[in-house]
């Protein structure tokens, strides 16, 4: 008798569970699927934010750009009516240059003011000078020099005129002259008094030393022994021009407050009070020329013969600082957005004739 195996049918409880694992599998996979999407959605959005913010910032740039170039021109033809001559008087040292050729819409402006950029100390002198390369050997002074300096010598001594002025002690600003020597070159010879790597190696923040010339004088900050009080005290009246050269002061464009400089630059001989004259007697429209200075009572009886320091100043500025300003409305640049647009940049040219030329530039308002 051969025996048929009986069906054995799934109970109603067994199918159920089934039927819900396949269910939570499901749930499973749209919800991992969702999250994916999420993610690929959100990747795409953050991408095509960042590429329209390139976009605008590069648009940006391209328009400063231009503002830089059209205020150039505009410049290099007003200084062009007076050659060898800039002076505080000068209608373009006065009023801003208006930059609305470049605006695209009615809601966008802008403007470029300059100022004279040699009206200060300028730090990167205090490096001495390499050897020649054809000769081997540092150019002597002059033999007939009643003031024969070593080199590097004649900076430092207008330094600490300066700083003299400003009620620092002639040893403490003659250290800070060595620090700043030994932070700009390239070596690791401490001077006396100075400051090498080793010397901010062992700081709780060790660094080292820039080994090249100062960019800006907000690098002062990071040297031995200039804190905040000196930093306020001397940051009016130094700069870093980018060369090692006295770069000469214009003197046309010197204003009352600017008086120590020009003490400094006859290595503290004219008092201060002669410096202020010599600014307030100005004529209009500036000294013709430096023989004019020269002649001037209280400052043909000096000590210090004008071989010295008639190089030290000038009628006219080797560098210029412009401000320019662009502003973009609501309709402009960034329709999107509720208020204007702003881009501000500082821009050092230097001055060869009535031809400028873009040196540095520094995004956003000026110091």
């Amino acid at each position: 008798m051969t025996l048929t195996p009986k069906k054995v049918q799934p109970s109603l409880s067994s199918t159920r569970q089934q039927k819900g694992a396949a269910l939570i599998i499901v749930l499973l996979l749209v919800a991992t699927i969702s999250i994916v999407a999420i993610g690929l959605t959100e990747r795409t959005v953050i991408t095509s934010t960042r590429i329209a913010n390139e976009q605008a910032r590069s648009t940006l740039l391209w328009r400063m750009t231009g503002a830089e170039i059209l205020a150039g021109e505009l410049l290099g033809n007003a200084i062009s009516a007076r050659p060898g001559i800039m002076s505080n008087d000068d209608p373009w040292a006065v009023q801003p240059f208006d930059l609305a050729a470049l605006a695209v819409t009615e809601f966008e402006s802008g403007e470029a003011r300059f100022a004279d950029a040699t009206r200060c100390f300028n730090l990167n002198s205090l490096l001495i000078t390499p050897p020649s390369q054809e000769t081997g050997v540092q150019s002597a002074p002059s033999s007939d020099d009643p003031l024969t300096l070593e080199p590097g010598e004649a900076e430092i001594l207008e330094f600490v005129a300066l700083l003299d002025l400003l009620g620092i002690a002639n040893n403490d600003a003659r250290q800070l002259a060595i620090i700043i020597r030994d932070w700009i070159d390239g070596d690791q010879e401490t001077g006396i008094g100075g400051a090498e790597d080793s010397a901010y190696l062992r700081l709780p923040v060790p660094y080292r030393t820039g080994g090249t010339l100062l960019s800006d004088k907000s690098e002062l900050r990071t040297m031995i022994g200039v804190d905040q009080v000196l930093m306020r005290t001397i940051a009016p009246f130094v700069c870093a021009l980018p060369v090692t050269d006295s770069v000469p002061v214009n003197i046309n464009m010197l204003r009352p407050q600017d008086a120590p400089i020009l003490v400094s630059v006859f290595r503290g001989e004219l008092s201060l009070s002669d410096a202020e004259l010599i600014i307030e007697r100005r004529p209009l429209g500036g000294y013709g020329s430096v023989e004019e200075v020269t002649a001037l009572p209280f400052v043909a009886g000096l000590a210090v013969p004008p071989s010295i320091w008639a190089n030290r100043i000038a009628t006219s500025s080797a560098y210029l600082r412009g401000q320019i300003r662009l502003e973009f409305g609501p309709d402009g640049l960034r329709s999107r957005s509720s208020g204007n647009t702003l881009l501000q940049s500082t821009v050092l040219f230097q001055v060869n004739g009535d031809d400028l030329s873009v040196i540095s530039r520094r995004f956003g308002s000026s110091s």
